[in-house]
């Protein structure tokens, strides 16, 4: 089977091409399959705290996904500490 570079064999849209570029109205032809993505927010006890799904065409639920993860960029230290005195204290003096 020869596949082109529009996601189509011997004149049939592929399932790759569907997954990446369908509506979501074509889920029925995945027989019970559904292709979706899944974000989850977890505590950091590991339980979840929230989720989301996206579903096709996986393509834009890509950068969906990608909008909703975030990566903390404070820390925090014990004793309720925290580095931003320091930090202010030596932009002062500079």
């Amino acid at each position: 089977m020869r596949v082109g570079a529009r996601g189509k064999a011997n004149s049939c849209v592929t399932n790759t091409a569907l997954i990446l570029l369908g509506r979501e109205e074509s889920l029925y032809l995945f027989d019970g399959f559904i292709p979706r993505i899944t974000w989850t927010l977890y505590n950091g006890d590991g339980s979840v705290k929230a989720y989301e799904h996206f579903d096709m065409p996986l393509l834009l639920a890509v950068d969906k996904t990608y909008a909703k993860i975030r990566n903390e960029k404070y820390r925090y230290i014990a004793g309720q500490q925290t580095l931003y005195w320091m930090r202010l204290i030596s932009m002062i003096l500079m």
